[in-house]
């Protein structure tokens, strides 16, 4: 079975997408730097190379190529999870989080 045979295999049988069932489904996938550079994109628009190499209704498999120094926009994933796997290098995740703005009502 080829790579990314194995890995629509591997994420269209999980039996639910939580946290525990990706990072074990990640790590069963046994990756490797020689099998993820085939998929590896040059950055372009970003800072970053992007390549959805699996997506169903359920899951998006992204490889992500982060030159050094490179940064992503600050963004916000909503409701979703995930998990990341470094195949090769650092990589360092700054998390955000938005103060919310009390609203004081004016009354007259």
């Amino acid at each position: 079975m080829d790579f990314l045979e194995s890995v629509k295999c591997t994420f269209d049988n999980l039996p639910s997408y939580d946290e525990g069932n990706l990072v074990q489904a990640v790590q069963s996938l046994n990756l490797t730097f020689h099998e993820v550079s085939k998929y590896v994109t040059e950055p372009m628009d970003l800072e970053y190379g992007r390549n959805v190499i699996y997506k169903s209704e359920n899951v998006e498999v992204i490889v992500i190529h982060l030159p050094s120094m490179a940064r992503t926009l600050i963004h916000d994933h909503g409701l979703s999870i995930g998990c990341i796997f470094v195949v090769a290098g650092d990589f360092l995740n700054v998390l955000y989080k938005s103060e919310e703005k009390e609203s004081n009502p004016i009354y007259d």
